[in-house]
């Protein structure tokens, strides 16, 4: 009715322009009578057209509301929300209740809680480097040989930048700094990886020079030379014309007769993305996979293509493949891991037809990308699913189920218990939008290893189940009592991510403290306590040294019973000694000396404590 409205319009101004142009109301003739009337019976025409069209959009409008459903629910908003879910790849999602969110062995979970977060990781994986000119590039969760790790590979930093320094001398970097997840504990790469040797990595996150090696008179760092094979091989005509486009006039001339090999396009994210075509996209946070004889950088490659569709609210999104880098030639394959569409993935399988599926070893490792499930940054499926899992007219209209992100929280990757398994899967907490309350609405589960690409929401469906959010736990564990007096003896504390996990059928909340020395490039820093949260009630706060010290704590279980007569039984051994022991608020001082880190749980502990 608006179109035709528009129409009539531009009819009428035609009709009126030719009439006019040919003397219009001015003349007296017979011939001019007869325009006038053919005019005025048009021009009544396309009032009425008008006026009838002006009638049906009153009435629409007017009616709007109590017709919601049949004008504007059925006809578009229900299509576009299965358009969009197809589109952004999650109507594949599975739903469920939040009690239904798989658990397993009590201790067995207890012992896999991630208690160092990446910067935690980060900052105490500074000190293992031991030299000036490597750096570390990032600190990436892996999962291998069944247990997770924080890995973090060198990068480089030139304590000299000059041509020489940079291209021939500064080749590459060999470390990894690997870390438990749990413990904090470092960890041999040679155990981690289960490879032979530490490997030299000339292909990395950061290495943005060219550089050249295995040349005569000149020596790498470390006194090693490249042991694979180069990228380019230059030599003669081409060799004059690249060194005198790099200003090394003495590099394009003598010795004319030798060739030098370059290693080329040495950051890992641009080298694959050299070979990838329109549509595809790379996961920024790469990881470290191991076949058991080599190191590789898994880059995960995505789709992300535009939909010309006004029922779209997403572009077409799917997890297409890795491609493995090898940290010290370079060589890249890739391996689909995207299951048949009949569209976009399928396109792109053929195109890359050389790209297998994946290996029985390395599938193990294998996780979905963060930037595809969505960051704070940049919104992926998660972020569309927010909205687009909403099916029923009434909840989309009063936005009650629409979900957000927290930011107190991210996409986190941990180990789940699921009965006797172990299941590496990223997790991101949810909370209703814009809830006074900030409650919880639900945990997204995105599977890794056998089953990547599944994804299971895990929901408050219903009034009844309330759980607090993360960013309600967190308040919740700050103004607890015993925790406020903690915090006040820690100059300079930092929270860790908060962790949903569920134990025995109930859902709680860990969130690590950490310390750090107050100055701004800090190396060391500790885990000073850990707290778990119920998340049912956001009342019931413990602490402990660790997960397991703190759930028990919290739940009365084994740690907690006996615990009054164990501390006791130390104050009286200082008492003995004509010490008295005091219960401080606030500490100033700069040294902290510590002799013992023991725990008394039991009975065949007392002496090793006694002692201490």
């Amino acid at each position: 009715f608006d179109y035709l409205i528009c129409l009539t319009l531009l009819v009428g101004f035609v009709i009126a322009s030719i009439f006019f142009h040919f003397g219009g109301f001015e003349t007296e003739t017979s011939l001019a009578e007869r325009k006038r009337t053919i005019f005025t019976i048009l021009a009544l025409t396309l009032v009425g057209i008008l006026v009838v069209n002006v009638g049906f959009i009153a009435f629409f409008k007017f009616n709007w509301n109590n017709n919601w459903i049949q004008y504007e629910w059925a006809p578009l908003i229900k299509k576009q929300i299965a358009v969009t879910r197809w589109a952004a790849g999650i109507d594949k999602i599975k739903r469920y209740s939040i009690r239904e969110i798989p658990t397993g062995n009590i201790t067995k979970i207890l012992s896999m809680v991630r208690q160092w977060d990446q910067d935690a990781a980060y900052t105490k994986m500074k000190n293992q480097i031991g030299v000036n000119w490597m750096i570390l590039s990032d600190s990436d969760i892996i999962y291998i040989g069944g247990k997770e790790y924080w890995a973090a590979p060198t990068t480089l930093s030139y304590p000299s930048r000059d041509w020489i320094s940079t291209h021939l001398i500064y080749t590459h970097t060999s470390k990894i700094i690997v870390i438990d997840s749990h413990s904090g504990d470092f960890v041999p790469v040679t155990e981690a990886f289960g490879v032979p040797r530490e490997p030299l990595i000339y292909y990395g996150e950061g290495f943005y020079t060219n550089v050249y090696v295995n040349v005569k008179g000149f020596n790498e760092i470390e006194d090693v030379s490249y042991p694979g094979e180069p990228d380019y091989v230059l030599s003669g005509w081409q060799r004059v014309l690249w060194f005198l486009m790099e200003g090394q006039p003495g590099f394009a001339f003598t010795p004319p007769q030798e060739s030098i090999n370059m290693l080329y396009c040495r950051d890992i994210f641009k080298r694959v993305s050299n070979i990838l075509i329109y549509g595809l996209k790379v996961d920024p946070d790469a990881y470290l996979v191991s076949d058991g004889s080599r190191i590789y950088y898994a880059v995960q490659v995505y789709v992300s293509y535009p939909m010309r569709s006004g029922f779209s609210a997403s572009p077409y999104l799917r997890f297409f493949a890795v491609v493995l880098v090898d940290v010290e030639n370079g060589s890249m394959k890739g391996y689909v891991v995207g299951k048949s569409d009949g569209f976009l993935v399928d396109f792109y399988r053929k195109y890359y037809s050389s790209w297998d599926e994946p290996p029985a070893w390395l599938i193990p490792q294998l996780r979905y990308p963060e930037v595809l499930l969505g960051t704070h940054e940049h919104s992926g499926q998660l972020d569309v699913d927010f909205y687009f899992h909403v099916e029923d007219p009434f909840v989309w209209r009063s936005g009650s189920q629409f979900y957000e992100r927290p930011k107190a929280t991210e996409v986190l990757y941990i180990l789940m218990a699921v009965e006797n398994e172990t299941r590496f899967v990223g997790i991101q907490l949810a909370e209703f939008q814009a809830s006074p309350g900030r409650n919880l609405a639900g945990l997204y589960v995105a599977y890794g290893g056998s089953q990547l690409g599944r994804i299971d929401l895990y929901r408050v469906s219903n009034t009844t189940s309330q759980f607090i959010g993360p960013s309600a736990a967190l308040q919740a564990f700050e103004t607890d009592d015993y925790v406020r007096t903690q915090l006040t003896l820690l100059t300079r504390r930092r929270f860790g991510n908060i962790l949903l996990y569920s134990i025995g059928g109930e859902l709680y909340y860990f969130i690590p403290v950490y310390i750090e020395a107050e100055i701004a490039n800090a190396v060391i820093t500790k885990m000073a306590f850990i707290g778990v949260i119920d998340a049912e009630t956001g009342t019931q706060v413990a602490v402990g040294s660790n997960a397991a010290d703190a759930y028990y704590a919290l739940v009365g279980g084994a740690v907690k019973i006996g615990a009054e007569e164990r501390l006791n039984r130390v104050l009286n051994l200082f008492a003995e000694n004509g010490l008295t022991v005091v219960k401080p608020t606030k500490i100033d001082g700069h040294v902290w000396i510590r002799v013992a880190n023991i725990t008394y749980l039991s009975e065949n502990e007392w002496m090793e404590v006694k002692s201490a």
